[in-house]
């Protein structure tokens, strides 16, 4: 599958060139050679695998290490490779500047996250499975919540952008291919979770018409992990 550029960011830079003669001071503004964002399909790689994981549990304000402990990188990609599951290379997008990747969105419809198998993670896991187990019982109420969209929709899992490059219109252009994605998929409406306490997030959400219809439950052993459900109708 090719790459497919959607948007130009330009980076300003400033050099100041200073003459000697009369001690006199000359300021130049160049702009720098602007640099091409491009969309990118994930490969079944565990190089692709473990920058997955770092964006994936980024944008769950660490909720998959938590679960998965310290190796959460290399469990997330050891599943990534394989098809048919939530965290699977299927349904992953990359945002490329030049040689570096600075953004990434997974989404799938209603319909494949019915069909998905649990065996890739599993697998991945190993005896790791029990402190997943025993995590999951003190935030069942919270992923119970997480596992329910509306029937029809599309699921917006992860948007994440690297911090250096936020305020470059990445998770825009991101968002705008997620729903294009849903459109081509015939999916409606599209959903997403965003924690309660990430202001940024759902600000920026909220411009590109999505809308909260729920809050999770406030009773948590971690009260941080709260998160609303928004919506968009496609």
């Amino acid at each position: 599958m090719g790459t497919r550029t959607i948007h130009q960011v330009p980076r300003i830079g400033l050099t100041r060139s200073f003459g000697t003669e009369l001690g006199r001071l000359r300021c130049r503004y160049t702009h720098a050679v602007t640099q091409t964002i491009s969309l990118r399909p994930a490969q079944p790689t565990i190089d692709n695998g473990l920058t997955f994981a770092r964006y994936l549990d980024m944008s769950a304000d660490g909720l998959f290490r938590l679960m998965f402990g310290p190796k959460f990188e290399s469990i997330v990609a050891k599943s990534f490779v394989e098809p048919g599951h939530d965290l699977s290379f299927e349904y992953v997008t990359f945002s490329i500047r030049g040689d570096e990747t600075v953004g990434m969105m997974s989404a799938y419809t209603s319909d494949q996250h019915s069909g998905f198998s649990t065996k890739p993670l599993m697998r991945a896991l190993g005896w790791r499975v029990l402190r997943v187990g025993m995590i999951s019982l003190l935030l069942v109420r919270l992923l119970r919540f997480l596992d329910k969209f509306p029937e029809g929709g599309f699921y917006l899992q992860t948007l994440a952008a690297d911090s250096e490059s936020r305020g470059q219109g990445i998770g825009t252009h991101l968002f705008g291919h997620t729903q294009a994605k849903a459109a081509d998929a015939g999916a409606d409406p599209l959903v997403l979770h965003v924690a309660v306490d990430n202001t940024g997030a759902r600000r920026l959400y909220e411009r590109l018409g999505m809308h909260v219809t729920a809050t999770s439950p406030r009773y948590s052993p971690l009260p941080r992990m709260q998160v609303n459900r928004m919506v968009k109708p496609l």
